[in-house]
């Protein structure tokens, strides 16, 4: 398994990380990408379809999956194309789990990791980590009226030491949207779209969408065995 381990940003006195804090707030406050979190749970069949109608013009469903043993107060998504653009996915709990979103299409980064340290009882205290720009690893794209899966980021961090790394999990993800929001499968083209091409999803959710929505699910076709996992490389 390939992995990169990354330093934090700033190890200086508690005042200066005080400021630090600031001058990160500071920072984000450039232009916001015009994104936005749906409301849209994987683990049920209730939550409401959004309709491909119903997205905003140009944009893409993005399912985020992040996997961290730490909690994180911030976590970018950079534009590749449009430099300083950004969303954040915000207090991420230390646990595997989704973000569903709407991006405009284009090519994007993961980017900035914020975590707040306590100090003296206070959560003052940020540690940030960042990758280079050359981090072809950590790129996707969102393609318009398309559901987009760039893989699961997985974030473990010991000490002053991040080790990210990305896993293809394109079955699991068939399987779960199977068993909770099918409507996502019939109504999108769901692509995988991280830097290793991978077709599986794009060729199981035209099949769902064959078939007439009347069709029990227990006659749905079965999901294809999962394929193997694939660990991009970090440079």
């Amino acid at each position: 398994m390939n992995y990169c381990g990354l330093r934090p940003l700033n190890e200086r006195c508690s005042l200066l990380l005080t400021l630090g804090l600031l001058s990160w707030t500071l920072a984000g406050c450039g232009p916001a990408l015009p994104g936005k979190l749906l409301a849209i749970d994987l683990h049920s069949k209730d939550t409401a379809p959004i309709l491909p109608a119903q997205l905003e013009e140009g944009n893409g469903i993005l399912i985020a999956e992040i996997e961290t043993n730490s909690p994180i107060h911030r976590l970018a998504i950079e534009s590749v194309e449009r430099s300083g653009r950004r969303f954040y996915l915000q207090t991420l709990p230390a646990k595997r789990q989704y973000q569903v979103l709407q991006l405009p299409r284009g090519r994007y980064r993961w980017g900035k990791i914020e975590i707040l340290e306590s100090v003296q009882g206070m959560r003052v205290r940020p540690i940030r980590w960042d990758s280079s720009d050359d981090r072809e690893d950590l790129e996707f794209d969102v393609h318009a009226g398309k559901v987009n899966y760039p893989g699961i980021l997985v974030l473990s961090r010991k000490n002053f030491w991040l080790t990210s790394f990305t896993l293809n999990r394109s079955g699991e993800l068939a399987q779960k949207l199977l068993n909770g929001p099918k409507w996502l499968l019939r109504e999108y083209p769901v692509v995988s779209s991280g830097r290793r091409r991978d077709d599986f999803l794009e060729y199981y959710s035209s099949r769902i969408a064959a078939k007439s929505i009347t069709e029990p699910v227990a006659a749905a076709s079965a999901t294809p065995a999962p394929l193997e996992d694939s660990v991009d490389e970090i440079q």
